[in-house]
């Protein structure tokens, strides 16, 4: 299907008129008229705003992926990698003795409630999609695809890397709701070096002698704030004090978020954003984004008419930039890993 197509079924499935959706997008009704018959494409701007009205993937419209939404993009790919990880015994087993570590110690993510739910979905058979998602969530960190989604996909887990034949354009359209999942998740701690932080920050990050983590941890430096909103100044500052993650990850620095933009993708106000540096990322991701000299976090997008920033929270919009604008733009890293303080 065109753009024009996709514009059309998306207006008569909202039973709308041309005239009414012109006076959305601020376009002519005529003009409406040839993005549907294709006859006229849209500027990246208008695909924009007609994105945003409907609530679609900017790439959705281009044909660039088949899946309208990041949320039925997610849910869909996450039930689909699972079936194929839990069809492999050795896989199932391993699956269930990381569940059963996890149970035995306090550094974990999950409730223990969760842990247990999540274990016994590994003895039953025929698991629902909520399921399938829901053990995924423990289970699959990171799905490489090929540049051209045309090729096998690589499946990341704790320490190994799955090949499987995934029909990326065929995946089964899922979308799974929040109130739907059964996985609850632990507030967690952080661990700053104690030497380089004031008292006050002991009590932020509830750190203690007697806290240490339990893998073998490696030290990052926090170089201040990011915006989860509006993008803020942010200076160049040394590091104010550095915090332990576990030395596997592959994170150069840290920042602690600001502001209420990306609740939908649980970062919240306070949490700490742990940063690889990369200068892009893929479409979808998160990352952290300089703007001029304001430095923001959001899910990003680039297409062939520019970039768009996109927040994981109703009450703010995706704000969008030409490829004149892009000269502005700089990413700075992916965003690998998000804490919450207790």
């Amino acid at each position: 299907m065109l753009i024009g197509d996709k514009v059309k079924d998306l207006r008569n499935a909202k039973k709308m008129t041309q005239e009414e959706l012109a006076k959305i997008i601020g376009v002519s009704t005529s003009m409406v008229g040839m993005y549907e018959t294709n006859a006229r494409k849209p500027s990246f701007k208008t695909l924009v705003k007609i994105a945003n009205f409907f609530n679609v993937l900017t790439d959705y419209l281009l044909g660039k992926t088949p899946f309208k939404t990041q949320k039925e993009a997610e849910c869909s790919i996450r039930v689909t990698a699972m079936k194929m990880l839990i069809s492999y015994q050795s896989i199932n087993e391993y699956i269930k003795k990381r569940i059963l570590a996890d149970i035995e110690t306090d550094e974990t993510l999950y409730t223990n409630e969760t842990l247990h739910y999540l274990l016994n979905l590994t003895n039953k058979e025929n698991l629902t999609n909520v399921e399938l998602y829901d053990l995924s969530l423990f289970v699959v960190w990171e799905i490489d695809w090929p540049a051209d989604l045309d090729g096998p996909a690589i499946i990341s887990t704790w320490d190994s890397r799955t090949r499987v034949t995934i029909d990326y354009w065929r995946i089964q359209k899922i979308t799974i709701e929040k109130w739907q999942s059964n996985v609850k998740y632990k507030e967690v701690t952080w661990y700053p070096e104690l030497g380089n932080v004031t008292k006050n920050d002991r009590k932020d990050f509830s750190a203690s002698v007697n806290n240490v983590p339990l893998y073998k941890s490696k030290k990052v430096p926090m170089l201040g704030k990011i915006a989860a909103g509006e993008p803020m100044y942010v200076a160049e500052e040394p590091c104010e004090y550095y915090v332990e993650v576990d030395e596997n990850l592959h994170v150069d620095y840290c920042l602690k978020v600001q502001g209420d933009s990306m609740i939908d993708a649980r970062v919240h106000d306070e949490d700490i954003v742990f940063i690889r540096k990369q200068p892009m990322v893929e479409n979808g991701e998160i990352a952290a984004v300089m703007i001029d000299d304001e430095v923001t976090l959001k899910r990003f997008y680039k297409n062939d008419g520019g970039v768009i920033l996109k927040p994981e929270n109703s009450k703010y919009q995706p704000k969008y930039y030409t490829e004149e604008d892009f000269k502005d733009i700089r990413v700075l890293g992916k965003a690998i890993l998000f804490q919450s303080k207790l």
